[in-house]
């Protein structure tokens, strides 16, 4: 139990300061940064389980950090949408077709 908590241990610390060093190790890596970091440690530690090369997975309980979700930093007002709107050329099929893509949005 002592070795398993240790190795769990050894594999948060390695999956939050990256495999590498940094030029600035004070800031934590992002949460896209440990996942992809953690993913792959995950996976391998997964299939040294499955194929009995270790008793226990110590990455098994890792939690992977939650990525937030951002809204765009810039929406179109009424008079860019209208802009939009108006550049296909309705007198072609394609034109037609551009706009029929660009209505729903």
């Amino acid at each position: 139990m002592v070795m398993q908590n240790r190795r769990k241990r050894t594999v948060e610390v390695w999956t939050a300061t990256g495999p590498t060093p940094r030029s600035c190790p004070s800031q934590p890596l992002s949460a896209h940064t440990q996942i992809a970091f953690t993913t792959p440690v995950k996976a391998f530690f997964k299939y040294l389980a499955n194929a009995n090369h270790i008793l226990y997975n110590p990455a098994s309980e890792l939690d992977m950090p939650r990525v937030e979700k951002r809204l765009p930093r810039h929406i179109l007002n009424v008079k860019e949408v209208e802009v939009v709107l108006a550049v296909p050329d309705l007198a072609t099929p394609i034109g037609i077709r551009d706009r029929a893509i660009l209505e729903p949005f």
